[in-house]
Formats: structure tokens, sequence, C-alpha cells
């Protein structure tokens, strides 16, 4: 795999975004599946897994106008985040939980940085350093 710009590394991964609509597992955001190629390929995998509180107070937050959308949202949010994988509320992705997820990084867990409270960009720094050490 070339160093070269992102849109070409993308494209080398066969992840164009024409590709995306037969590969996808979720329009809704999910990832699993179709993005094994850029996991493979990736030096390093960034995982954003903010607390259950942290999920709730946002899906509030960005729905505040919809309210009636709410309740769905948030049983929804909570079944994924506490479901084992393969049992998540998702129709087309039971493996989308977070069970699901971390069972699919587990194989790339050298290079998965795992974020689940705030960090600032020494951090990543950090990990990276880490990661480029001889063993």
């Amino acid at each position: 795999m070339s160093s070269g710009p992102l849109a070409a590394r993308l494209w080398e991964t066969r992840c164009s975004p024409r590709s995306f609509g037969s590969r996808a597992s979720s329009p809704k955001g999910g990832f699993l599946g179709w993005t094994d190629d850029l996991l493979s390929a990736a030096d390093l995998i960034i995982w954003l897994d903010p607390p259950l509180r942290v999920l709730v107070w946002r899906h509030i937050r960005r729905f505040a106008r919809s309210p009636l959308r709410i309740p769905s949202l948030l049983q929804f949010q909570i079944r994924s985040y506490q479901r084992p994988a393969g049992a998540g509320p998702a129709k087309d992705n039971p493996d989308q939980t977070r069970a699901g997820i971390a069972a699919a990084l587990e194989s790339f867990r050298s290079k998965v940085l795992w974020v689940q409270r705030g960090v600032g960009v020494n951090e990543v720094v950090a990990f990276v350093d880490r990661r480029q050490q001889p063993h």
C-alpha cells in the first residue's frame, strides 16, 4: 500500500464511494464488514467509545426538536451498548453492538487506540510513538 493521499489510499483498498452501496452493512453508519480492507491497511485505528451516559446525552441534545423520536432512539442506543455481539437491535447487522465492535477490532488490537474519554493530541502521539518503538 502506498503512502499517497488519503483518496488514493481509499481507492487502493477498494473502498471507493461507488463500492459502498453493495458492501455497506448499515445506511446509518454501521461499518462492520465493509471496512475490513481499511482496518487491515490502517496504521492506526481510533475507536471512539464514549460512556453510555455521554451517548444518551448526545441523543437527547441532538433530537431535542423531535422529542417523540427520543425514546426509540435511546432504546436502540442502550441495547447496542449493552447487548453481546450478535444480539444487537439492528436488523441488518446484529453484530453492530459495542461488544461486536470490540470483537471485530480484536485482531487489530496492536493498532487500536480505544478512546473512552476525552483525549488530547499528546496522548494520541504517545500511543503512536509506543507502537513505533522496537519491541
